[in-house]
């Protein structure tokens, strides 16, 4: 594949290597919770409690028409542990728009370990797919290989999802701009992660994705809306300050666990102005390094890549599980090839992922920025090429599409 500064550089053998291993070793230790009672299934063979009971238990709640009750967090918990059969330790807000219930409600007729299950391998597969369309089996290897992929895959998270989508508008933004606004509208169930598809998409001058976003917005909040009726958008709406005041206020989740510029301040004991402020300084500069990568002459994978890892740094409200997301711009890397720095960069990045679980503190932020400097070091390559050159990759995220 030609690579973004003119020339096929291919991935080296150590890091091929060193990505499969990651990839073998996630998989592996899926099993291994599997055979040990922590997925799926505990030691006595009842349905383990993790995250995806929340969307489980969101599921059976909207299709006995109570979908709006979900807002109340002492309903929601209730409707958690009857989904379960048992009451648990702690609980699983429910923070999402009701247009995510068009997601959650056919999982209910299903026993619970099954749905969770299927969730994850829909969604894994959908993930996959996309990384294919972007790199083929480097994208693929790349993927599989980002350490978030197993904490996803064991909580029945959204991850997959929300990394397909953003890796689905992306690839198609030059040539199926409705199909791309499409997939940015949909992410909408977790906003936060497309905070700077506005900025990127207007400095890019790509108006009809913007308006192919909204309309999928629209479209999918007038369809719940029909389908579960108003209630529920009112009580979504009413329980947003709530909910901000739980997680980033309180801090009732772990603040280490945010993997964020205000994670990191409130890890370190500062206090909530501080946090604001730090990661309003890191949201500003991101917003202004796409604005002007999408503005600029770089190419469409480049541009791609860097906005996937930037919307991680934009939000304060991030999660390890949500860094799967980190696949899509890797991919959109090693379709091109990757120098030594660069495949170095990127296994750096991957074990700032592997090292939360020992850690426990937003280690995790050290990623994105990894994957932004590899960009930049990438963008700033590509500017000083020649003009032929410096446009030669910009045609392939169209012709990957087609």
């Amino acid at each position: 594949m030609p690579a973004g500064d003119g020339g096929d550089r291919g991935i080296a053998p150590a890091f091929r290597i060193a990505a499969l291993g990651l990839a073998a070793g996630q998989i592996g230790g899926a099993l291994l919770l599997l055979r040990d009672g922590a997925w799926l299934h505990d030691g006595d063979g009842r349905p383990v409690a993790a995250d995806f009971l929340s969307f489980y238990a969101a599921g059976r709640e909207t299709l006995a028409g109570r979908a709006a009750s979900l807002y109340d967090p002492a309903v929601a918990k209730a409707a958690q542990a009857a989904a379960l059969g048992r009451d648990f330790a702690g609980s699983y807000g429910w923070h999402y728009p009701p247009s995510y219930l068009i997601l959650t409600a056919p999982l209910s007729p299903f026993g619970l370990p099954a749905a969770q299950l299927a969730w994850t391998a829909v969604t894994l597969a959908l993930l996959l797919l996309v990384l294919w369309r972007i790199g083929g089996p480097r994208g693929i290897a790349v993927g599989l290989a980002v350490p978030a992929l197993l904490g996803n895959l064991v909580t029945g998270q959204n991850g997959f999802l929300t990394a397909a989508l953003v890796g689905a508008s992306l690839l198609l933004v030059e040539r199926r701009p409705g199909l791309a606004g499409t997939a940015v509208g949909l992410l909408a169930v977790k906003p936060h992660l497309g905070l700077l598809f506005p900025i990127a998409l207007a400095s890019g001058r790509h108006r009809g994705v913007v308006l192919a976003a909204a309309a999928a917005v629209g479209g999918t909040a007038l369809l719940s809306a029909a389908i579960f009726g108003i209630e529920p958008w009112l009580a979504f709406l009413g329980s947003i300050p709530a909910g901000q005041a739980e997680v980033l206020g309180a801090g009732v989740m772990g603040f280490g666990k945010l993997q964020s510029a205000y994670g990191l301040v409130r890890t370190l004991g500062g206090g909530a102005g501080t946090a604001w402020a730090a990661q309003a300084l890191v949201s500003g500069a991101v917003a202004i390094a796409v604005a002007r990568l999408w503005r600029g002459p770089a190419s469409a994978s480049l541009k791609a890549a860097g906005l996937a890892a930037a919307s991680i740094l934009a939000t304060p409200y991030v999660y390890l599980y949500d860094a799967v997301l980190l696949s899509v711009p890797a991919a959109f890397l090693a379709r091109d090839g990757l120098t030594a720095r660069e495949g170095a960069a990127l296994l750096l990045a991957a074990g700032t992922l592997l090292a939360f679980p020992f850690v426990g503190g937003p280690v995790g932020i050290a990623a994105p920025l990894l994957i932004g400097a590899v960009v930049a070091g990438r963008a700033v390559r590509e500017d000083a090429a020649s003009p032929e050159i410096r446009y030669a990759a910009a045609p392939r995220l169209s012709r990957a599409a087609g």
